[in-house]
């Protein structure tokens, strides 16, 4: 854990004091979040959260850097709105149990590790919506990123029996290439 913190703590360290945009496909997906509560996962200096809470919903964001959260946290009071934050290895995905059960869950840029992924469906509602975006293989081919953290082709279309998909969308812009998928907990 220790390693990844670091690394991720020298990343956001190194980033400029400003609040990214949100991802696109979760602006364009907001319609189908459900009730209020959303938990993002690897939720970085916040973006998302930020976004999500602004429009009504109450926000718990995870992430492995506490320098990330700090920045989220910043950022929130910035725009006047409030999150909870946690820092967390999400590859010790049975830490998620103590969190309870959401409404929605977000995660973005980011490719659950098959343990995490098992987890979702017990960490949303009925009829709740994960809402992921993940780095396709097309990002390790034109950019050397590492295949480990890339998704296959459609690769979570028919991953789990608890989840059906509602959309599923190749995503390409700024030099970034992603799948995103909308799912609805069974």
């Amino acid at each position: 854990m220790e390693t990844d913190r670091l690394k991720w703590n020298k990343k956001f360290s190194s980033r400029l004091y400003e609040l990214k945009q949100p991802e696109p496909f979760v602006v364009r997906h907001i319609d189908l979040l459900h009730n209020k509560t959303v938990l993002d996962l690897a939720c970085g200096d916040g973006r998302n959260a930020i976004y999500l809470a602004s429009k009504g919903y109450s926000v718990t964001a995870i992430d492995i850097s506490d320098v990330a959260l700090d920045r989220l946290t910043h950022f929130a009071k910035e725009v006047h709105v409030q999150i909870a934050t946690k820092q967390m290895n999400l590859e010790f995905a049975e830490e998620l149990e103590q969190m309870g059960v959401f409404d929605n869950i977000l995660v973005n840029s980011y490719k659950p590790s098959q343990a995490l992924w098992n987890k979702l469906p017990s960490l949303l509602q009925k009829d709740g919506i994960l809402i992921m975006t993940v780095f396709n293989m097309l990002q390790h081919h034109k950019h050397g990123f590492s295949s480990q953290f890339c998704a296959e082709e459609s690769e979570y279309l028919e991953a789990t029996l608890e989840l059906e998909a509602l959309e599923y969308e190749k995503l390409s812009y700024n030099e970034k290439y992603l799948d995103g998928y909308v799912f609805r907990r069974k």
